[in-house]
């Protein structure tokens, strides 16, 4: 009775555990440093389970309340991974002054270069109405 029941204990508690990867993806150029960070289940659908998106605008069009972007996991709204694809949308309402409201929108789109053994694509970033920029990006996979 006492092994059934520590066989049992130890099933409950191994039922709960989570294995977990991530996604790194970064690009610096002269207009703008983008960082992407998640965590992602190693479930069926791949789910991000945490995540942040940093953006810098070093563009001059952009106002100073809005040089720096901080996207949240729940700013994630369609995520894709398969073994060739890693795609990405995120979208965000920035509150501004004068009661004016923008979005940041973020499409990230690559593709699985194997020699590169990375993902390896463009990400898109549209901070409406001050700049759009499309610019190369490369991500890695745990």
């Amino acid at each position: 009775m006492k092994n059934l029941f520590i066989a049992l204990s130890c099933l409950f508690v191994s039922s709960q555990a989570l294995a977990t990867g991530g996604i790194y993806c970064a690009t610096e150029t002269s207009k703008v440093v983008f960082e992407l960070s998640t965590t992602n289940s190693r479930s069926y659908a791949d789910a991000i389970v945490d995540g942040v998106i940093n953006i810098q605008f070093k563009d001059t069009s952009v106002p100073a309340n809005l040089k720096t972007i901080k996207l949240n996991h729940s700013d994630i709204k369609q995520f894709w991974k398969d073994g060739k694809n890693l795609k990405l949308i995120a979208v965000r309402d920035n509150d501004e002054q004068q009661n004016t409201v923008t979005q940041t929108i973020v499409e990230l789109n690559t593709k699985w270069i194997e020699r590169k053994y990375s993902f390896v694509g463009t990400v898109k970033i549209n901070l409406d109405p001050y700049t759009k920029l499309v610019e190369k990006i490369s991500c890695t996979v745990d």
